[in-house]
């Protein structure tokens, strides 16, 4: 029988990193997989902590984990993010367009993102079509976030949990 930190221990170095590690994969599963990867986590989190009655964002807290929709919503976003500054291959940036100006005009949505090929329903479900559209609705200071004192990384950990 494990005691509680060999749980915590456990949960954290062996369950949690297949959330970040397969985040390319889960980007682009639909909500309903997501929320039965959501219930097996808090399960196992209420099996950690041996506690049916507390809520689980207190659970979450205690642990110091986020979700697994907010996980892979940041580790979505930290793509998005990698893909506007320019820190992936050129096949894959191809696939993007940066809204910038059209005819030498700044346009209103300036540094905003677009997949060239979203055609299909299952494609506009997915969690990364909707990270592009999370990400163009960031306030323009935390796109451009480069400084230390506004990180793009923290912001996007705030803005998930803030905006459920």
């Amino acid at each position: 029988k494990l005691n509680y930190d060999s749980k915590v221990t456990y949960y954290k170095s062996i369950v949690l990193p297949h959330f970040d590690l397969c985040a390319s994969i889960l980007m682009m599963c639909e909500k309903g997989k997501v929320d039965e990867m959501e219930r097996i986590q808090r399960r196992f989190i209420r099996l950690v902590k041996n506690d049916k009655d507390t809520e689980i964002n207190e659970l979450y807290d205690n642990l110091k984990v986020v979700s697994v929709n907010d996980r892979i919503r940041i580790n979505v976003l930290k793509l998005i993010d990698k893909l506007v500054t320019h820190r992936v291959p050129v096949k894959l940036a191809n696939e993007f367009i940066v809204l910038n100006t059209i005819r030498s005009r700044i346009l209103r949505n300036a540094d905003c993102l677009k997949y060239k090929s979203f055609k299909k329903k299952a494609g506009c479900n997915s969690i990364f079509f909707k990270g592009i559209i999370e990400y163009n609705s960031f306030k323009k200071y935390i796109r451009n976030a480069k400084n230390k004192k506004c990180n793009f990384i923290i912001s996007c950990i705030l803005y998930c949990k803030n905006n459920l």
